[in-house]
Order: structure tokens, then sequence, then C-alpha cells
């Protein structure tokens, strides 16, 4: 099993596993209720993005999947600071939009 198909399996999980958590994030007294959850959200695509880097073998495949995973984990902080979808559509759609190139690179026409 590749490092890439390892971190596809990790994102696949831990979209839900942080939804799932928000009730035991803890709670913040100044900004909005979103932020721990978000937070949770942007590392979920930053660490596949700083791993594909630093540990990847520098294919253009990893290159391309780890600036998608950092472009993945600003979409969810631009949306929340702009157009402000809830987290509960936007995680999992971009989630998706991940795994989909994901998929298209790993299985599609070379």
């Amino acid at each position: 099993m590749e490092l890439l198909d390892k971190l596809a399996i990790y994102v696949i999980i831990i979209t839900p596993l942080i939804m799932l958590s928000k009730p035991i994030l803890p709670k913040v007294t100044w900004g909005y209720d979103f932020l721990p959850q978000m937070a949770c959200h942007m590392w979920s695509f930053l660490i596949p993005c700083i791993i594909l880097l630093h540990s990847g073998d520098g294919s253009g495949v990893d290159t391309g999947m780890a600036i998608l995973s950092f472009a993945c984990s600003m979409l969810i902080v631009a949306n929340l600071a702009t157009v402000g979808f809830s987290l509960t559509l936007s995680a999992p759609v971009v989630t998706l939009g991940w795994e989909l190139v994901y998929l298209m690179e790993r299985f599609g026409p070379k």
C-alpha cells in the first residue's frame, strides 16, 4: 500500500470522526462556536500536505495532492470566513472532492 493510499484512508475516516467529536471539542468564549471544529478540519488536510511534501517520492502526483490538500484546508477556512456554509455541509463536500481527485489519479488513465 502506497503512502497516498494510506492518506486517502486517513482523510475519509478523519472527517466523520471530527464531525462526531463536535460535542467534546472545547467551547470558545470568544469568537465563533465553530472555530475548534474548523481548526480540526483544516489540520486534517494540512497533515497529508506536510506528509506528502516531506515523505512522498517527489512525483507529480504526490506534489499535486499535497497542493490539493493545502487548497482544501484553505477552502474550509475561506468558506467560513466569507460565504459561511455550515461545516456539516462544506467539510464532507471538500473531503469527497479530495477523494475524487485521488481516485482519478490512482485509477484513471495514465
